[in-house]
C-alpha cells in the first residue's frame, strides 16, 4: 500500500498597511510612422494609480547615460506588490518617482485575487526618451 504524504504549500502575505507607496500603472501604444519611416510614436495613458510596497533588489543594475541596458527576466531591479487588479500585463509600464520601469512578470501571490507581486526593471528617468522605448 503507498504512503501519502502532504505537500505543504508556502503561504506569502502582505500587509495592507506596507502598500504606502503611489505608483502609476501606464499603458503604451505604439502608431507607425505613415511617412514609411521606422521611427513610430508612442503614447502612455494612465490605467490606475495606486498603493504599492516598493522593494528593491541587488540582482543588477546596468546603467549607460541613464538608461538600463539588461532586460533579462531573471534580472530585476524591484519588486512592486500591490492589491489584485485584473488586466496587468507584461505590455504595461509602471512609473514610480520619475522613473520608468519595464514590468518583467506577474505573481498572483496565493492564487487568491489578493495581492499582486510586479517583477520589473527600471528603464530609467522619463525624461530621457529613450527609456520610453
Amino acid at each position: 500500500m503507498a504512503k501519502c504524504k502532504t505537500i505543504e504549500k508556502d503561504v506569502i502575505s502582505v500587509c495592507i498597511g506596507d502598500l504606502n507607496k503611489k505608483v502609476v500603472i501606464k499603458s503604451r501604444v505604439l502608431t507607425p510612422s505613415s511617412t514609411g519611416s521606422v521611427d513610430y510614436t508612442e503614447v502612455f495613458t494612465t490605467v490606475a494609480t495606486v498603493w504599492a510596497l516598493v522593494k528593491t533588489s541587488v540582482k543588477g543594475n546596468e546603467v549607460f547615460d541613464g538608461t538600463h541596458l539588461m532586460v533579462d527576466k531573471d534580472i530585476f531591479t524591484h519588486e512592486v506588490y500591490i492589491r489584485y487588479r485584473s488586466g496587468i500585463t507584461q505590455e504595461n509600464w509602471i512609473e514610480y518617482n520619475s522613473e520608468h520601469y519595464n514590468i518583467l512578470d506577474i505573481t498572483n501571490i496565493n492564487e487568491d485575487n489578493t495581492f499582486l507581486k510586479i517583477r520589473c526593471i527600471v528603464r530609467g528617468p522619463k525624461a530621457n526618451n529613450i527609456n520610453l522605448a
